[in-house]
């Protein structure tokens, strides 16, 4: 097919403690403050939290009163709902102005197709202008990867948060992978984890220097698509109609939270 050897270029834009950020843009005294968004009620997680309590252990969807245990100096305020829809459509509103093809996966998440642009101007450039401008224009901090695909791209954006940008060029995936844990792969969850590690595997380079047919004995179908992503392998496009996703994570707050970035 036409093209079909074109290196992609997929940049994974993903913004800061997106909740916490907000937040501070409401009330600047919140500012460099160790912050949990969530409700102290007696079954309340936390939604989002702060760089300064993460150093503590506190994490998203965990229960807030573990969370305050780690952290006791953190300061704890209930989410303002409507504001976070408002700032990520501003988020969304300059990267489809500046972006020929984008995907908002979730509220602070985006994935844009740059494929191409290389011919008119770099890629890296062009992601960097628009992480400067979104900066600007909203306030709110922002990191972003780029990579062949949109796997590569989210592994390495979370490499650089807060506020970084990085640019694994094409050929170097694997080796970019390899030192990481099994569970940095997007879907790994913890029990895919434990029964990895059973097998001896707990880096993705253990994981890619397995055999695919036994990642399938051992984990059915999803061996194979673990195996593909251990070698840095992605063919997922970038989808241009998901933007009814983007204010899902919004709507679960008080009671206990399955999975909220």
């Amino acid at each position: 097919m036409p093209g079909e050897n074109i290196t992609r270029a997929i940049a994974h834009f993903d913004l800061d403690a997106f909740f916490v950020s907000v937040e501070r843009m409401i009330n600047s005294s919140l500012n460099n403050k160790p912050l949990i968004v969530g409700w102290e009620s007696e079954r309340g997680v936390v939604a989002a939290c702060s760089y300064e309590t993460r150093k503590y252990g506190v994490h998203s969807a965990m229960p807030m009163k573990k969370a305050l245990q780690l952290c006791p100096q953190a300061i704890v305020i209930p989410p303002s709902r409507g504001q976070y829809g408002a700032y990520s459509q501003k988020v969304t509103d300059i990267i489809a102005y500046a972006a020929p093809v984008y995907e908002k996966a979730s509220i602070d998440e985006f994935y844009l197709d740059l494929t191409g642009l290389d011919k008119f101007f770099g890629c890296y450039e062009f992601a960097l202008d628009l992480k400067k401008k979104i900066m600007q224009e909203t306030g709110l901090p922002i990191s972003f990867a780029l990579s062949i695909n949109k796997l590569v791209s989210k592994i390495a954006t979370d490499t650089v948060k807060p506020n970084g940008q990085i640019e694994i060029k094409p050929g170097t995936e694997q080796d970019f992978l390899a030192p990481m844990p099994v569970e940095k792969i997007p879907m790994v969850g913890k029990e895919t984890t434990l029964q990895l590690n059973k097998m001896g595997i707990f880096t993705i380079a253990q994981l890619a220097g397995t055999s695919k047919d036994t990642l399938r004995t051992f984990l059915g179908k999803h061996g194979a698509i673990l195996w593909e992503r251990a070698h840095g392998i992605d063919h997922t496009p970038v989808f241009t109609d998901l933007e009814q996703k983007s204010i899902s994570t919004e709507n679960t707050f008080e009671e206990d939270i399955a999975d909220i970035k």
